[in-house]
């Protein structure tokens, strides 16, 4: 039995019957609007160069070479674009396949190079015929070890190519040591058969101890439970292969050269004396006077190794340097809550300030998440309103390091709300915070609390910049409570109350709309509904297939609360850290509102200005320079408090009073106190405005006293900071 009746069109839809509680028909056209539309609100959006995009990510199966793929792909795309309407257009932002490429020809000339330095120090040092005989054994270490790799599927890529590179020293130790030694013994006057079977048997099982223990030292890298373990598996895989094949041709191929190759010394071309000349007489006197002096040498050792330890400060500790490419990202959060349209349009501005740099080439912009991954250590965030990503593409890697640099440092000044953190392109996973301190247990106000004292002591350090709480801060939640009594009466249950109320933002899914080979959903949606209050809140009415009701009807209540909207676990507990996202910027503080007028004192007529705003992006520097200030004005009564004015930015708020005859700092005012002088700021939630005033500290001297209130204006929270003299 096959039934029909599935909506095929949006007139299907329209010409739906809807029947009353009092048996009247409808069409569904007649009292509801059918449109077909993308999902409102978006959960993300993308746009390159500011016009809207879809994207599409491509991979490459398991088996599958990336360079070989990206030119198939970048052939349909020709095609594709040849077909497109008009308006519309394919643009490539990240070619894996090319990047891949460039950097595997980079490689192989370094391996090319490597392998030429190697052989030519060896004709140098050993002499012609020798250097090629070794060398020729590092050549096949180097073919055997490039058969294993594709018998067991291990590509040409950047850590299977460093591996090579990182052992190339290493390869011709085995074959120097047999070689070596087979000469030796022939100058002693035994023949080249037993010379070479004494050099093998003497020398093989130390070199594979020495090989062994080579290859174990790089064993904990694969074993690492780290990302890190996935990511250089094949350059350990490829070491341990490459120094036992070293060690397999120093035992086999090196015999049969010398053998073949090497001709014996005739009886007359012995030498009387092994290890005799000038350079070894001279080595001998080094050795003689360091015995002799035994304990001056042990002491110049001991403070060289001091000396040593001390200079590892100056070395940057990077494991895996950055990417030399001509890409790099910002991650912007704005305050937990914010809607995806007001994350929109901060990041067009942002983008727009970006592309509006010289060394721009590309900007695409990713808002609610990031992209599809598409390199490895890429870090993956969202679904969130209030974050988003941009990519940016400059002319070349060069101007890339340069414009990066210059919004690591000033991007936070021009786009103080949010916090942005300014990435480069590494072969490492990005991580979240530089440092961070995490707290575990059951009670998210008391880790709430820690947090916060971790934050503040972070912010007294002058080199910590954007500390911050892992989960953001709390947005505002209305939530009404269920009354099982009133609603039974009307016959509402809590669930058609919830289906009621997400038809609000959200939509309610009531069935499926087949588009030709797709399913779309089909959303119930309430129309005209503005709702900015629990008040408001309550008079929506809620329906059940019968009957209606207000809402406010029944629930107990609707109450008005705080939450954190995201909640992070670590080993089933709960968990929340304080970390520290970005380096402190190379910048000044800022001063807005006003300019001080150099060299002010109490017997000045000018005007003084009443407020001074010193912002910068963490509170160390913004201390220096009002600390600057009050010494400048050290004769007029200066009042000051810090605030949080927004996630990244420190402010501290100057109060310079117009009448300059009032007391210094420090002394007690003879006439009234000066009236308090309230200072609004606006912010999206109460929760921010409690935590920001919490936070508020006083300068050392300074005889402010701070009472803070928080209300409603217009569907804003206002932080009032009123500063007066006690």
């Amino acid at each position: 039995i096959e039934s029909t009746g599935n909506f095929y069109s949006l007139d299907d839809i329209r010409n739906m019957t809807i029947v009353s509680r009092t048996g009247e028909h409808f069409r569904l056209a007649d009292i509801a609007e059918i449109e077909e539309s993308y999902q409102t609100p978006p959960s993300n959006k993308m746009r390159i160069d500011g016009k809207p995009a879809v994207g599409i990510a491509i991979s490459t199966i398991p088996t599958g070479n990336v360079v070989d793929m990206a030119e198939a792909v970048k052939l349909e795309i020709d095609h594709f674009a040849e077909t497109m309407p008009e308006g519309f257009e394919l643009q490539t932002i990240y070619d894996q396949g090319y990047e891949s490429a460039v950097a595997n020809q980079g490689f192989i000339l370094n391996l090319i190079i490597s392998v030429v330095t190697v052989v030519a120090i060896l004709l140098f040092f050993i002499g012609f015929k020798n250097g090629i005989l070794i060398g020729s054994g590092l050549v096949f270490s180097i073919f055997a070890t490039l058969i294993v790799m594709l018998s067991q599927g291990i590509a040409l890529q950047r850590m299977s190519l460093a591996a090579i590179i990182i052992a190339m020293g290493m390869l011709v130790d085995n074959a120097i040591v047999v070689s070596d030694s087979a000469l030796v013994n022939m100058q002693r006057g035994m023949r080249k058969r037993v010379a070479i079977l004494r050099a093998c048997s003497s020398t093989s099982l130390p070199l594979l101890a020495a090989t062994v223990i080579a290859i174990l030292t790089f064993l904990p890298i694969y074993y690492s439970p780290h990302i890190t373990g996935e990511l250089l598996s094949s350059l350990v895989v490829v070491v341990g292969v490459s120094l036992m094949f070293s060690w397999v041709f120093a035992l086999t191929q090196t015999p049969f050269f010398i053998q073949e190759f090497v001709r014996r010394p005739r009886p007359n071309e012995l030498k009387a004396a092994l290890f005799a000349g000038k350079y070894y007489d001279k080595f001998r006197s080094a050795l003689r006077w360091v015995i002799r002096h035994r304990y001056a040498t042990i002491g110049c050792m001991v403070i060289m190794l001091v000396l040593s330890a001390w200079s590892f400060k100056f070395i940057p500790k990077v494991f895996v340097p950055a990417l030399d490419k001509q890409y790099f990202t910002l991650d912007m959060w704005l305050p937990e809550g914010t809607r995806i349209e007001e994350t929109d349009k901060m990041v067009m501005d942002m983008a727009e300030y970006i592309r509006g740099q010289e060394e721009t080439e590309m900007v695409s912009t990713y808002v609610g998440r990031t992209p599809p991954r598409y390199y490895l250590s890429n870090v993956s965030f969202g679904p969130q309103s209030n974050y988003a990503q941009i990519l940016v593409k400059c002319k070349t890697s060069k101007l890339s390091r340069q414009l990066h640099a210059r919004l690591q440092d000033s991007v936070s000044l021009k786009f103080p709300e949010p916090l942005i953190k300014v990435n480069k392109f590494e072969l490492s996973p990005l991580t979240e915070a530089v440092i961070e301190a995490r707290f575990l247990g059951p009670d998210p106000a008391v880790l709430d609390s820690l947090v916060g004292q971790a934050i503040e002591i972070m912010r007294r350090n002058p080199k910590v910049a954007d500390a911050r709480n892992e989960w953001g801060n709390m947005s505002m939640v209305i939530r009404p409570v269920y009354d099982p009594v009133k609603a039974g009466a009307l016959g509402i249950t809590k669930a058609s109350m919830m289906e009621s109320v997400k038809s609000i933002n959200d939509g309610l899914p009531v069935g499926v709309y087949r588009d030709n080979e797709k399913k779309v959903p089909v959303l119930l949606k309430s129309g005209n509904v503005d709702i900015t209050d629990a008040h408001s809140l309550g008079d929506f009415s809620i329906w059940n297939g019968e009957r209606s009701a207000p809402l406010s009807q029944v629930t107990e209540r609707i109450e008005t609360t705080w939450e954190f909207p995201q909640v992070r676990t670590y080993n089933r507990q709960l968990s929340m850290a304080a970390n520290k996202v970005n380096p402190v910027a190379n910048v000044s503080p800022k001063i807005i509102v006003a300019a001080i007028p150099p060299k002010a004192t109490s017997n000045n007529s000018g005007t003084i200005p009443k407020m001074v705003v010193v912002a910068a992006i963490n509170t160390g520097r913004v201390r220096e320079t009002v600390a600057s200030i009050i010494e400048e004005y050290r004769s007029i009564p200066l009042r000051c408090c810090t605030l949080i004015s927004s996630i990244s930015t420190i402010t501290f708020l100057i109060i310079i009073p117009s009448n300059p005859s009032q007391p210094a700092i420090g002394k007690k005012p003879k006439s009234k106190p000066v009236k308090s002088i309230p200072t609004a700021i606006p912010i999206k939630d109460k929760g921010r405005t409690q935590r920001m005033m919490t936070g508020s500290r006083k300068l050392p001297n300074s005889p402010t006293r701070i009472t803070t209130n928080a209300r409603n204006a217009n569907g804003k929270y206002l932080a009032m900071a009123c500063i007066a003299s006690p």
